[in-house]
């Protein structure tokens, strides 16, 4: 499932699915119109409709949720579906009252006013749980009212993402005080919503998701004309159902689309287009008529620019074309056109012409000669299968294939099926035609998304084989994830602004990236005892950035779970973690993992068993997979030094290696090895004094080697000067050092030993050469330096020669006499004093003399340059043709003089030069006289200019007055709608005046309801007390009666035993044999009384007193029931009325309580009211002002109108128009042949007076040369003298440069001995910091966050190492090790790299150090892909052009963040293992940019501007080598269909690495020379290419695709060679 609906290959609009005929029992595919909204989402009229309102619980008033603001506050707001069921409707306050009292219940219904509005179309996505910061703010007051809900508050969470896409979503955004994210074209605000109810959040999200996916389906059914205006009109805030008038149309052209067509020419079209369709254009044209007329003005623009539509081009080359569709089956249906090519503009070839007078010179055609007498060519599925063969170079299409892409061609509803609500299909198409598509289709095809540059087959969702290991993939990855807008490669100091937000994982995670990074610190503060997450460096742990708060790991844990939740079937996300908290805030995150994570089974847990390779994404799909530190087997603790800052190298450095700097052992940790100090008791010290001792002999060390290198250098300064003068020397006296002067040389030798034995002596004036040597030898360390006086003489001496010899003015007997000072030295001087006052004087001496030029005898007539230069030389010869004559060439002249081998006198010199002066002479005159000529013509045209100009200043009125003319109707028009405006405006302010009046009485009477209410609860609690005693008095009767009752019972039954015995007794006693015999007798009168009649006559006489008693007690148990069930009823009565009483009470609480809710609902609409009433009355005073501006302007137009028709002449007629129009393009036309006749002679003019200065500088320079070559002649005499003692110094400046390269040579191997000690021990201080950081650096590692732990990561050292490792080691290496392995050319690092890659994960990060960070924030991610580096982090909070590259990258495999690398970059299993390898990429590939289509306003340029765009086309090849760029010429004032139409474009040869290399193309506005402004780009990897004529959709600066940029796109022809 895609997670954003905006960003990657997911955006790009496909064709809709083929239409078929539906069988017996199948119902028709749900759409827009067909989708049941449940109930509970709906506005029923009914509500709108009774005055009273409607309870909030009644279903058909929308669903209760709360809003959460800026500041986390939870407000209470009520969401639904529009009726039309496009838009999301929420209420802009509680919605208790107000909003039933509309009268309008349709308006209500769509969400009019009391509901603000939100696209569905403009929806990105919808994340579950509390993902941005306003969900994790809490108010510490008080608990929000959501927190008491019995379902956690994140469960019941959401954040909708969507595009602001109008005026009036804008207002919301800005009222409700939504977060946005901006860039050049697109605003993304967040909705954070909690719904109550679980039930219902799950019935809104499916409801949402439902029509997002039906409104998507809607967009693709459509032709991309009638999207690219619903956009533009819903961005001016028109409704789609109106007609669109000229203000809209112009609105539209000038903002969204950049046409570059004037006001006045837009109008003319508009209404011509009008008229030609039998339209009034007052009434405005319906939107599928408005699609017509955007063909117009795409044809208009094009013949403003004298081009043709390339694609145009490519249909006129195909073959086999139909004209017309009657020879088609009717019962088939095409797209009918419709019948908008009503205007026929004259032909561009002919005449260069503004829009306007293209726009005039259009004839109209009958639209209903469109309609029945032509149709539009065709194009058959054979002829379209022979073009995707032989020009799109697709040889795997069939001719099945092709009729199947021709039915959902003809599938998609083009305007003339359109109905006029511009919304809905009025034609039901039952079959479509599979066998021709129309010309206007295939060229829609052209440059549609369809036919992408980019193979769709590639960017299916995991097209490619998710079953192998992870180390066969490139994976996107995100650097510094956490940092918001802005990167450590800018942060100067730890503690700098460095922003965080979680927001920003949420952003990484939908942009595709499923590697995050996540420093986690212990918490300060507020966030003690919990791990956060923030910026912070290793060696800032306690300062003042640690206690800069940061975002709580579990809320980072928490978005990744909700993205999980939310994009189902996700591919594995590695988080790397670097763990720089304690282990009990380790303890903590293992418990946030595994309490987060782990209920939804999204935790990979691994187990010990080692794995041979690493697991597939498709084992971990779904799962979160953890990389950090892990100690070895039986330890618990590691050093962190595994991290960016210390991985981080410059590769521009090559005095350290890295690899060199080793750590001491420090007990418990193995994988550290040894630091090398001078002495192994090192080892023990403390680390602070191993670092200050390092230091110490490491700053002494380099004071040292300064101060050798400084000597170094100023021997090397002295050498390099004597070498000059020596060689200078060499050359003037024509020796080689190979020379041989015994004289000479035996002279010197005696003269430098003496000054080397010498010492400190005093020089001998008499030795030149020892003086010499003196100065300039530099002694060695066991030498003994010569004094700093003698020095300073001898570095005076060499400036002396320097100043000499570079003198252009000196002459040879300067010269000499400096040489031979020695003669002129005076006694007492030293040779240095004595050479520098002999030079000085002698300079002195040669610039002093006015009388004579000195020339330097080196001097010599070849050395002149030719001064005319090459302008005059050619019209020299222009000059000399046109006479017929041969002149005298200067360099002729010159040249002969070369050649002759003995001087000449001055009286040869001036014969020979006769000639040519005599000639140079007459040719000024010449150039003279022609010049006065040219300047007469001259004159006399710029009168006739001035004339010319005179006569158009009066014409220019007449311009002006009809231009004022239009401004005048133009502001009367927007008078007209600001009037409007401002009558709205009013009313809007008196209706929100009243409301918020009737709010406040409102308010007013909710408070005295709750006085009452309060009240009456008081009253009734005081009455509750005498019910409760009352029940209670009633219950103790009750339960003495029932006591009395249970006493008589119990008596009861004890007499009825005693009687029940005495019965029986009686009973016995009667059947006993004795009692019958007694009673026998006694009846007889034998005897009286026996035993048995006594017997019987007591039990009688009980029986009888029992009797009695029991008819008592049956009497009082019958009284004492009759009470009990008389007390019983009584205590039941008192209890209904205590029942009665308390339910009174709650009634009047919740009564009370719902007045309380009441008044705070009334106290907030109060509020709301309030200020949208002060809004509106700005509104309203704004309004206002505008209109009186208007009016204002309006007086001033006609006032200067009418003083510019004082001041027209009477010839002029203004009823007129166009006759008076005419007459200004005469004087206009007049005035343009005065000024071409006033430049040609202008330029003949010049051209003659150039003539002149020629002339004169020929004239000049033949004099001069001739008194040059005078006095060259004269110097001949001096020059012999001096060769001689030229000769002698140049041995000995010679000598004195040998002695200088010992003393140098010796120098310099001092100077590197002691850089070399210098540099030892600035790395053993190095290695002391090292030592002392790493000992900080031990970290103990939690055993419950270890075990969670799959990935983890050593220091680097050699890849020896690291390809024995675990395949769960992986490698992070800096951008600046990749690019040192690069610069190295080493093949064997090269190729390791490579094999480590195939097997384990290596992560590079973007380097910190500013050589690298100079011109982007990020690096080129392409050199390590070509490499295999599976993961390359990229700051993804920057936007710049790398970033675009990766997106590129990742656009194959359905935007999924995993794509396959290379077969040759990858161990294949399973599937790859036997698969033939795929077919070879093309090293060469060429481009040509052919044309653009719908390229976005840019936000700076909106309303102001058109665009001037040029295309920017870059290979990023994976070789190490800077990116090659290419720049198209620059289209001017066209953004809605620019014509590039290269024939050549550009060549990309020898593409390195073809499989990793990737293409941009990027679209900049260029605004001056320097300044541009970036406008679109799209970026594909050369593996995903196809060739032939193909579209490039254009995302924007996000990697976004909506809006505007939804229909940008380039047409470009693409061949692989």
């Amino acid at each position: 499932m895609s997670s954003s609906m905006f960003r990657g290959q997911p955006a790009l609009l496909t064709l809709p699915p083929a239409v078929r005929q539906l069988g017996n029992g199948e119902h028709e595919e749900e759409n827009m119109s067909t989708y049941n909204v449940p109930v509970q989402l709906k506005l029923s009229s009914d509500n709108f409709i009774k005055k009273k309102g409607t309870a909030l619980g009644v279903l058909g008033n929308g669903m209760e949720v709360y809003k959460v603001s800026k500041t986390g506050k939870r407000q209470k707001r009520r969401v639904a579906i529009s009726s039309d069921k496009r838009k999301l409707l929420i209420s802009s306050n509680v919605g208790v009252m107000g909003i039933f009292k509309k009268k309008n219940a349709v308006e209500a219904l769509n969400g009019n006013d009391f509901f603000r509005k939100i696209d569905i179309s403009s929806i990105d996505r919808i994340t579950r749980g509390q993902t941005t910061d306003k969900f994790i703010y809490r108010r510490t007051k008080e608990v929000a009212e959501t927190q008491k809900m019995p379902v956690a508050e994140e469960k019941l969470s959401l954040s909708i993402l969507f595009r602001v896409t109008s005026a009036a979503s804008d207002r919301f955004v800005l009222e409700e005080n939504l977060e946005v994210t901006k860039n050049t074209t697109n605003t993304i605000a967040t909705l954070d919503l909690i719904i109550p109810s679980h039930n219902d959040l799950e019935l809104f999200i499916i409801t949402l998701r439902n029509l997002m996916i039906l409104n998507r389906k809607y967009i693709l059914s459509m032709q991309q004309d009638i999207i690219l205006l619903q956009h533009h009109l819903m961005e001016i805030g028109k409704s789609l159902s109106t007609n669109i008038n000229y203000i809209d149309w112009s609105a539209v052209c000038n903002n969204g689309l950049s046409t570059g067509i004037g006001r006045n020419a837009m109008n003319s079209l508009f209404r011509k287009y009008c008229t030609a369709i039998n339209t009034n254009p007052e009434d405005g044209l319906s939107l599928p008529r408005a699609v017509g007329l955007l063909s117009q003005t795409r044809k208009l623009r094009l013949h403003m620019s004298l081009c043709i539509d390339p694609r145009e081009k490519v249909w006129n080359a195909l073959g086999s074309i139909v004209k017309g569709i009657k020879l088609i089956d009717k019962k088939t249906i095409l797209p009918e056109k419709m019948a908008d090519d009503v205007l026929l503009f004259q032909d561009a070839k002919s005449v260069r012409s503004s829009s306007n007078e293209l726009t005039q010179r259009a004839v109209m055609r009958s639209s209903s000669k469109l309609q029945h007498g032509e149709s539009e060519e065709c194009i058959s599925a054979k002829t379209f299968l022979s073009f995707l063969q032989k020009d799109q170079n697709e040889y795997d299409v069939t001719l099945s294939d092709v009729r199947d892409l021709f039915q959902r061609l003809n599938s998609q509803t083009y305007a003339s099926q359109l109905d006029r609500d511009g919304i809905t299909n009025k034609v039901i198409i039952k079959e479509v035609n599979k066998d021709y598509i129309t010309k206007s289709v295939f060229t829609n095809y052209l440059s549609s998304d369809i036919n992408d540059l980019f193979n769709p087959k590639k960017g299916e969702l995991e097209h490619d084989d998710m079953d192998q290991p992870l180390s066969s993939y490139w994976i996107n990855a995100s650097h510094d994830t956490y940092i918001k807008g802005t990167t450590r490669a800018n942060l100067k100091m730890p503690t700098s602004d460095c922003s965080v937000d979680v927001g920003m994982y949420t952003n990484a995670l939908y942009r595709g990236c499923r590697c995050l990074e996540i420093d986690v610190w212990d918490g300060f503060h507020e966030q003690k005892s919990q791990p956060v997450v923030r910026y912070n460096e290793l060696n800032s742990i306690g300062k003042a950035n640690s206690r800069k708060s940061g975002i709580l790991f579990s809320a980072v844990i928490n978005v990744i779970h909700s993205f999980l939740q939310s994009v189902s079937g996700s591919l594995p996300i590695i988080l790397i973690i670097e763990a720089n908290c304690s282990k009990e805030n380790q303890d903590n995150m293992a418990k946030i993992l595994e309490t987060i994570l782990g209920p939804d089974d999204m935790l990979f847990v691994p187990d010990n068993h080692e794995e041979d390779t690493l697991l597939s994404p498709n084992a971990l799909r779904g799962k979160v997979v953890i990389k950090a530190k892990l100690p070895k087997e039986g330890q618990t603790k590691v050093i962190c030094d595994d991290v960016d800052q210390l991985n981080d190298i410059n590769p521009f450095d090559v005095s350290v290696d890295t690899s060199d700097i080793i750590s001491p052992v420090i007990p418990g940790v193995d994988d550290v090895s040894h630091i090398l100090f001078d002495s192994s008791k090192d080892l023990d010290k403390d680390p602070d004094e191993i670092v200050l001792k390092a230091k110490a002999e490491a700053v002494n060390s380099k004071q040292q080697a300064d101060a050798a290198e400084d000597r170094a250098f100023n021997i090397n300064i002295a050498l390099s000067r004597t070498t000059e003068i020596a060689t200078k020397l060499m050359k003037e006296a024509g020796l080689s050092p190979e020379h041989e002067d015994y004289n000479n040389r035996k002279c010197l030798d005696a003269d430098n030993k003496e000054v080397i034995d010498g010492g400190d002596k005093s020089i001998s004036s008499d030795s030149y050469g020892a003086e010499t040597a003196g100065g300039a030898t530099m002694a060695t360390r066991d030498s003994t330096l010569v004094t700093e006086k003698s020095r300073k003489g001898f570095f005076h001496w060499l400036m002396t020669f320097i100043d000499e010899f570079e003198t252009d003015d000196e002459d040879d007997n300067t010269r000499a006499s400096s040489l031979n000072f020695k003669e002129s030295r005076q006694e007492g001087e030293t040779v240095y004093d004595s050479f520098e006052s002999t030079a000085i004087d002698s300079r002195d001496s040669s610039f002093g003399d006015e009388d004579e030029i000195d020339v330097d005898v080196d001097v010599d007539v070849k050395d002149f340059s030719d001064s005319g230069g090459t302008l005059m030389n050619e019209l020299k010869d222009v000059m000399e043709k046109e006479r017929g004559m041969k002149k005298p060439s200067l360099s002729n002249v010159r040249r002969k003089l070369q050649d002759e081998h003995e001087p000449m006198d001055g009286v040869e010199v001036q014969h020979f030069y006769s000639s040519t002066v005599d000639y140079a002479l007459t040719e000024q005159r010449a150039a003279q006289e022609a010049a006065d000529k040219a300047s007469k013509v001259l004159e006399a045209a710029s009168a006739s200019l001035r004339e010319q100009q005179e006569e158009y200043e009066k014409v220019k009125l007449v311009v002006k007055f009809f231009s004022i003319q239009d401004r005048i109707e133009e502001t009367k028009q927007l008078t007209k709608q600001a009037e409007t405006s401002s009558q709205t405006a009013t009313t809007e302010y008196q209706i929100s005046a009243e409301r918020a009046a009737e709010t406040i009485e409102a308010s007013k009477t909710a408070r005295m309801q709750r006085e009452k209410a309060h009240s009456a609860v008081r009253e009734l609690l005081d009455r509750l007390g005498g019910y409760e005693a009352d029940v209670l008095k009633k219950k103790a009767v009750f339960e003495k009666s029932k006591r009395a009752h249970d006493v008589c019972n119990q008596k009861l039954e004890v007499v009825r035993y005693e009687y029940e015995k005495v019965s029986s007794n009686i009973s016995k006693i009667e059947g006993s044999h004795r009692f019958k015999v007694e009673k026998r007798e006694e009846n007889k009168g034998v005897l009286r009384e026996g035993t048995a009649l006594k017997n019987h006559r007591i039990e009688l006489e009980k029986q009888r007193t029992l009797t009695k008693k029991l008819q008592d007690l049956q009497e009082q148990k019958s009284e004492a029931t009759h009470f009990m069930v008389s007390s019983k009823r009584s205590l039941e009565q008192a209890e209904k009325q205590l029942k009665e009483h308390q339910s009174s009470i709650n009634q009047a609480e919740k009564y009370a309580d719902e007045c309380d809710t009441y008044v705070e609902q009334m106290d907030q609409l109060e509020e709301e009211e309030s200020d949208a009433a002060k809004m509106r009355e700005e509104a309203s005073i704004k309004a206002n002002s505008i209109v009186q501006k208007y009016h204002e302007r309006i007086n001033q137009l006609t006032t200067e109108l009418g003083v510019t028709k004082k001041n027209i002449p009477t010839n002029f007629n203004l009823g007129d128009r166009e006759g008076a129009m005419q007459m200004c393009n005469e004087v206009k036309i007049s005035l343009s042949s005065a000024q071409r006749n006033f430049e040609e002679a202008q330029q003949s003019s010049r051209w003659a007076h150039a003539r002149l200065v020629e002339a004169n500088n020929v004239l000049s320079e033949n004099a001069d040369i001739l008194y040059e070559a005078k006095r060259n002649a004269a110097q001949r005499e001096h020059r012999v003298n001096a060769e001689q003692t030229l000769k002698e110094n140049a041995l000995k400046a010679y000598k004195s440069m040998q002695v200088l390269e010992k003393e140098a040579k010796d120098a310099k191997v001092r100077a590197s001995e002691l850089r070399t000690i210098a540099a030892e021990k600035a790395a053993a201080y190095r290695r002391a910091l090292d030592y002392k950081h790493r000992r900080s650096m031990l970290r103990e590692i939690s055993p419950s966050f270890a075990k969670l732990t799959l990935l983890t990561s050593s220091k680097f050292r050699y890849f020896e190492e690291s390809l024995v490792q675990p395949v769960n080691e992986m490698l992070n290496l800096s951008e600046g090790r990749i690019l040192q392995i690069v610069a190295a050319g080493d093949e064997d690092q090269h190729r390791q790299l490579n094999e480590f890659s195939k097997t384990h994960l290596t992560r590079v990060f973007p380097s910190r150090h500013k050589k690298l960070r100079e011109q982007s924030q990020n690096f080129n991610p392409v050199l390590p892909w070509s490499m295999g580096c599976q993961i390359v982090a990229m700051n993804q909070q920057n936007s710049d052009a790398f970033i675009l590259v990766n997106d590129g990258r990742f656009r194959a495999n359905g935007s999924c963040g995993y794509v396959l690398k290379p077969n040759h970059l990858i161990q294949p299993q399973g599937r790859l293992f036997n698969r033939p390898a795929p077919p070879k990429i093309s090293s060469r590939w060429q481009f040509k940019i052919l044309s653009g289509y719908n390229l976005p306003a840019i936000r700076r340029k909106t309303g102001s501007g058109s665009l001037n765009p040029r295309v920017r086309v870059t290979l990023y090849d994976g070789g190490g080598e800077d990116p090659v760029v290419y720049v198209t010429k620059t289209v001017e004032n066209n953004g809605l269909n620019p014509v590039w139409d290269e024939s050549d474009g550009v060549t990309f040869d020898a593409i390195k690495y073809p499989d990793s290399a990737i293409v941009m193309f990027s679209v900049w506005d260029f605004v001056s020379e320097g300044t541009e402004n970036f406008i679109a780009a799209a970026a594909i990897p050369l593996s995903c290419m196809r060739e032939g004529y193909r579209s490039v959709p254009l995302f924007d600066v996000e990697h976004m695709r909506c809006g505007a940029h939804a229909f940008a796109s380039l047409l470009v022809h693409a061949k692989a060679q």
